[in-house]
């Protein structure tokens, strides 16, 4: 399976979200974790030393791999704030796109403005950063996106102080969210 994530605005949980779901599919086959982003966050990531049960390699040195079709999973951290003709295209070209936000109107109005042009796209939105239970804001915004038609995950990342830990130590999080996420993926696909 390809699956990239791309995101218009920095801060949204991209790049943790395409490193939780390498993680995810390579305990379900061989994968690797294109960085495509140009502050290649992924690859530094993997260079504090961490033991990744994933391959990550930047956008350029992973076309070699990539032709020789060494991988069952392919997960692409595209580049920050794509215009509306790139996201189209990354569309076009993987399986699934995932659209990061979070519960804020700056992250998600401008998603309510491009549904109508990526209207049979294949891309579904992920609420990332939501506050809490007893909190509801990321139900809510997930609600409300999916009612003015754009395809959400039912799967919400909340804020958790271990990403932010984990980020630091270059490591994953045991997250049951991200193995909702991978499950809804592979069931998509």
């Amino acid at each position: 399976m390809i699956v990239a994530v791309s995101g218009f605005k920095g801060g949204v949980a991209k790049t943790t979200t395409a490193l939780h779901l390498a993680g995810y599919f390579a305990g379900r086959g061989t994968t690797l974790l294109v960085d495509a982003d140009s502050n290649r966050s992924a690859v530094r990531f993997a260079d504090l030393g961490a033991t990744l049960p994933f391959a990550v390699m930047p956008e350029k040195s992973a076309m070699k791999h990539l032709q020789q079709g060494r991988f069952e999973h392919v997960i692409f951290d595209t580049p920050g704030n794509p215009d509306e003709d790139d996201l189209l295209e990354i569309a076009r070209g993987v399986d699934l796109m995932i659209l990061p936000t979070i519960p804020d109107r700056m992250s998600f109005d401008p998603l309510l403005q491009l549904e109508p042009k990526l209207r049979g796209a294949t891309y579904r939105v992920l609420v990332t950063i939501a506050p809490t239970h007893p909190e509801r804001d990321g139900e809510l915004v997930r609600d409300a996106l999916s009612a003015a038609g754009l395809p959400t995950f039912q799967t919400i990342i909340h804020r958790r102080a271990a990403f932010k830990h984990a980020s630091n130590a270059g490591a994953l999080v045991e997250a049951s969210e991200y193995e909702a996420l991978g499950s809804e993926v592979i069931a998509f696909g």
